[in-house]
């Protein structure tokens, strides 16, 4: 199966595990696709971003009542 990766910067879950705060500190505040075996397994985002996304997402189920 072939997945979309939905951001510019990907990282292995190897990198991840090595020096995660490197590793986020370099994303210069920018979603980061983390990858295992090539494959999109999580998104790391910043957290204002997180929330902004979260907000939109109550909202829109609160306008359609699901």
């Amino acid at each position: 199966m072939i997945r979309t990766v939905h951001c510019s910067r990907v990282a292995g879950v190897s990198e991840l595990k090595a020096n995660p705060e490197k590793l986020v500190a370099s994303t210069a505040g920018e979603p980061l696709a983390i990858l295992s075996y090539n494959k999109p397994v999580f998104y790391c985002v910043p957290l204002d971003l997180f929330e902004r996304m979260k907000s939109a997402l109550e909202a829109q189920e609160a306008k359609t009542g699901v």
